[in-house]
């Protein structure tokens, strides 16, 4: 009896429960620290909603030369533009974009966690691990919500590949995520592609079904046709760049930053405790019992490598991509939960889960509560600016004056703001 007091069930009111309390602290987070105004390189964003204002929307199917294709930040920008009256609402507009983390990590829950018995104390870390930004730099910019979308197709992507029967438009549907995705990054996307064939070699492996060989070898051309179209298009950020060359040891420290960073709780000690204690490594078995942990785990690698060949250090704005690790840290720790582990490693294990929360959640009001400081600053320099032109009709302030962060790079963005009454002064 007491067992089943101290787990809980997760079934599909949970599952609502978790992705409402979870866009709710979310948004609260963003909407309390951003600023009235857009910070540091979301303004240059106020050219492409001048354009949305003139009826003008080549963005959503150009590159711009500094970013990705966009184009569903874009499309979502429009929308929001629109609905406003054509005007920009920097502080609400990036607030409700947390609804898009908020839905793939309600779908991780779920394809790691659905109809199982959760300890509550592993469900109450899940949730406050969840609610954690990783990266500060993707809730200061409305811009930067491609990362959100590139982790959301990946997801997404699972869920049809996850299957254990995939029919052709099963397929076909697969095939339209991973283009969407190169819609968003055109780059990053082949983490995907990459990812999803090799999940298709690996179920032909272990299932013996040709289906899924006929698939992996169709999404294969198809990847190759759709690498040779992107290069094609002449994409400034596509273009091979010969100072990111891969390198073996580029390679291993990646991997140890990634696999040992705080967004991953130190995945890499559980899973070598995890495999090294059940034994499963050559056990079909284990296969079939974890087959989502699996999948999710061959996109880490991918990324891994990603990062290794075309940087070679764990950025910013990397950091959502490496919270996923940090699921599969807790769908280990719950396999561990449940299987005769020595009682002194599990609460070893346990306690650096609790103190790497921990840490993360008094990490995430730091960055609150910097972000609010700076919001403040950033709104009244910007106010500032505008009374300026306003009065002395003077936007091209002395480059020398000292203004707040970077804010005299985008004066000219704030000048078309204002004449063309895109926000709210």
């Amino acid at each position: 009896m007491t067992k089943i007091k101290n787990e809980i069930n997760i079934n599909l009111k949970i599952l609502f429960l978790f992705f409402f309390f979870l866009l709710l602290f979310r948004f609260f987070f963003v909407f309390i620290s951003h600023g009235d105004f857009p910070v540091e390189f979301s303004w240059h964003y106020l050219f492409t909603i001048n354009k949305f204002k003139q009826n003008d929307f080549t963005s959503l199917i150009q590159h711009d030369e500094n970013a990705q294709f966009q184009f569903f930040t874009d499309f979502l920008a429009l929308i929001f533009f629109k609905l406003a009256g054509n005007v920009w609402h920097a502080r609400l507009n990036t607030s409700i974009i947390q609804i898009i983390p908020s839905v793939y990590i309600t779908i991780i829950f779920f394809i790691l966690f659905y109809k199982k018995n959760v300890p509550i104390f592993i469900a109450v870390l899940i949730f406050i691990f969840s609610i954690s930004f990783a990266s500060l730099n993707n809730i200061k910019h409305f811009t930067e919500s491609h990362f959100y979308f590139q982790t959301f197709f990946f997801v997404a992507g699972l869920l049809i590949i996850k299957k254990h029967k995939i029919a052709p438009k099963d397929f076909m549907f697969l095939i339209l995520v991973l283009v969407s995705s190169s819609l968003n990054m055109e780059k990053a996307s082949f983490i995907n592609y990459l990812s999803f064939s090799t999940i298709l070699l690996v179920r032909f492996f272990f299932e013996k079904n040709k289906l899924f060989l006929k698939f992996f070898f169709i999404l294969l051309i198809f990847t190759v046709l759709m690498y040779i179209f992107i290069l094609s298009l002449n994409v400034p950020t596509f273009a091979p760049d010969p100072n990111y060359i891969f390198s073996y040891s580029k390679f291993v420290k990646t991997n140890i930053k990634i696999l040992l960073h705080e967004n991953s709780i130190f995945f890499l000690l559980f899973l070598f405790i995890f495999l090294f204690i059940l034994k499963t490594k050559y056990n079909k078995k284990f296969y079939q019992l974890n087959r989502s942990f699996i999948f999710i785990l061959i996109w880490c690698f991918i990324f891994t490598l990603s990062a290794s060949f075309s940087r070679g250090g764990v950025y910013d704005r990397y950091k959502d991509f490496i919270q996923i690790y940090g699921f599969l840290t807790f769908y280990i720790l719950l396999n561990l939960n449940n299987s005769k582990l020595n009682r002194k490693l599990f609460f070893f294990l346990k306690t650096i889960a609790i103190i790497c929360c921990i840490f993360l959640f008094s990490k995430n009001l730091v960055k609150i509560v910097k972000f609010y400081n700076f919001s403040k600053k950033n709104d009244e320099t910007i106010l500032y600016i505008v009374k300026d032109y306003r009065d002395n009709g003077n936007h091209y302030l002395d480059v020398n004056l000292k203004l707040f962060g970077d804010l005299h790079r985008f004066r000219d963005n704030i000048r078309i703001a204002l004449d063309n009454k895109l926000i709210n002064f």
